[in-house]
């Protein structure tokens, strides 16, 4: 199977960025991964084909908290007052609005950033 997998990777030119998730999610690359050992497709053309590209534009990211901080007004008080836990909340509800296709890092940091100012 690894020596399958190698060949697949020199085949298809697949990098290790990739599959460790720079343009996309890890759980992601897997699936590109087993789809392209099927069918012999590039991994970007899957990848472009299923809308898995990593959404990394901070601009576009910093609306869609700032929609989802709006519908939650009550979670800037709870995580001034120490309950940070509503962080993962916001967390989530970002990540489910853009079909998990967001950089987590990124829109932690953009959530904090909102919540601190």
């Amino acid at each position: 199977e690894i020596e399958m997998r190698q060949e697949a990777i020199d085949k298809h030119g697949i990098t290790y960025e990739m599959l460790e998730g720079k343009d996309t999610f890890d759980m992601i690359a897997k699936e590109v991964f087993e789809i392209m050992l099927e069918d012999k497709r590039d991994p970007l053309q899957i990848v472009e084909e299923k809308g898995l590209i990593q959404i990394t534009n901070e601009s576009e990211i910093e609306r869609i908290v700032e929609a989802i901080i709006s519908k939650n007004p009550e979670s800037i008080a709870q995580y001034r007052s120490g309950i940070t836990k509503v962080l993962g909340f916001l967390v989530g509800q970002v990540m489910k609005e853009t079909k998990g296709r967001a950089n987590p890092a990124l829109v932690n940091r953009i959530i904090i950033s909102k919540m601190e100012s």
